[in-house]
């Protein structure tokens, strides 16, 4: 471990978790949100290694989620990014070290790219062999022969034909983030008011602009979810924008397009009942069904677009851009320019700022301190600087440390903010 970074009311550790966290004071940190390694060796990188297996992996990310726990107020809440490949692995590994799942946050996108193996052509493979030809340029080349290998049907082997359109995965378009919450002191009233944590600040990351009522219904409103259903009050507010779900997206028209056109669905059904409950009086037969007021797309709830060029790489114009290979390192058959593409922050798996903003704004109460174990290039630091958090990050990998301090120390310094979730909805 380094001697850490000091920038504002952002402190950064370059070193193993493991190492850092236990040197942090107990119950210092108001909320931990972090995208960790999932332990499929993504892009060829060391540090996504699978530790040995699944029960290696989950033990040393039971490790360190078990030291977040400690670190973490009572009530606190974490985030943690995961892949559905693995995503049953994280979430073991934190509920084995004591924190409670209360829910996953799905991610939705349209610009995954497919790592799938063609089957037909591993069966082409075995008539060919992976050489120089004739030009000095490797490529596949049939046995004995300088002629390269086909790359679609028919093929010279038979069992290649049998196997046309046959692959291994499916294209990627969802990713996970984990609500996980540190055991309560007493009831959610008594932790707040001892910890400060234990809610999720809904108000602040609604969707959208729009008054959020109920029609045909300007007594007994709805108003989004919250308790209050069913009295007979005119006075119960109405709010901005809709409750947040457990669903983002990044408005791609893929994305979009799955998404049926409709009306609200109703959100109090009211069946004629004669009876009524302490929440709700009796209501007579005939008495409108409560929605939420509204129609089109469900798309129009959610949405994040993916990082881009700019955002991945804000705070980084006096770097170099290095070779980027999208399809991982050491990938066979991939040339010095063939599929590389410069880019600055060389980190593979960067965070949209205005994702990574309206998560750490839904766990984190006002001036409350936020902890990433996992720092990477800092695009948690980088939301919580805009947010108005304090933040802790934790990096081994020296080159990511070096981008997040850049990143971070620019969005606490320099620049335009850019929009939340909620102001693009």
């Amino acid at each position: 471990m380094t001697d850490p970074v000091i920038i504002g009311d952002t402190t950064l550790y370059r070193g193993d978790a493991l190492e850092i966290i236990p040197t942090l004071e107990a119950g210092s940190v108001d909320a931990v949100v972090t995208d960790p390694p999932a332990g499929i060796g993504f892009m060829g990188k060391k540090w996504d290694h699978d530790k040995g297996g699944r029960d290696q992996w989950i033990t040393w990310m039971s490790g360190v989620a078990a030291e977040c726990l400690r670190v973490l107020k009572p009530g606190g809440y974490a985030l943690v990014w995961a892949l559905p490949r693995t995503s049953h692995w994280t979430a073991t590994a934190w509920e084995n070290a004591g924190f409670e799942v209360r829910d996953r946050v799905a991610y939705l996108f349209g610009s995954g790219f497919p790592k799938s193996l063609n089957v037909a052509l591993e069966f082409e493979h075995e008539l060919c062999e992976y050489r120089p030809g004739p030009d000095g340029k490797k490529r596949w080349y049939y046995l004995g022969e300088d002629m390269p290998m086909v790359q679609t049907p028919p093929f010279c082997n038979p069992m290649a034909n049998q196997w046309v359109g046959w692959g291994t995965a499916l294209k990627p378009a969802v990713e996970d983030w984990w609500l996980l919450r540190k055991p309560l002191e007493g009831t959610v009233a008594a932790n707040v008011l001892a910890h400060g944590t234990g809610g999720l600040n809904i108000d602040a990351c609604r969707i959208g602009t729009d008054a959020i009522s109920v029609h045909n219904a300007p007594k007994g409103t709805f108003a989004g979810g919250e308790a209050g259903r069913g009295s007979d009050t005119e006075s119960y507010r109405t709010h901005q924008g809709r409750w947040p779900a457990n669903l983002v997206h990044d408005g791609s028209e893929e994305v979009v397009g799955l998404f049926p056109r409709s009306k609200d669905g109703v959100a109090v059904r009211h069946r004629g009942v004669s009876g009524g409950n302490i929440l709700c009086r009796p209501k007579p037969v005939g008495t409108p069904d409560m929605g939420y007021g509204g129609s089109g797309s469900a798309a129009r709830f959610f949405y994040c677009a993916k990082a881009n060029k700019a955002d991945r790489d804000e705070g980084l114009d006096d770097v170099k851009p290095g070779r980027h290979n999208p399809y991982g390192e050491g990938r066979e058959g991939v040339g010095k320019t063939g599929h590389y593409q410069p880019r600055r922050n060389s980190h593979p798996t960067v965070k949209p700022t205005a994702l990574m903003r309206w998560l750490v704004r839904l766990v984190t109460p006002p001036g409350g301190v936020v902890l990433d174990p996992f720092m990477g290039s800092g695009s948690t630091g980088k939301a919580c600087a805009k947010e108005g958090f304090r933040f802790l990050g934790l990096e081994l990998d020296a080159e990511y440390f070096d981008i997040a301090c850049r990143r971070i120390e620019d969005a606490m310094t320099g620049g335009p903010l850019l929009a939340s979730a909620k102001d693009k909805a």
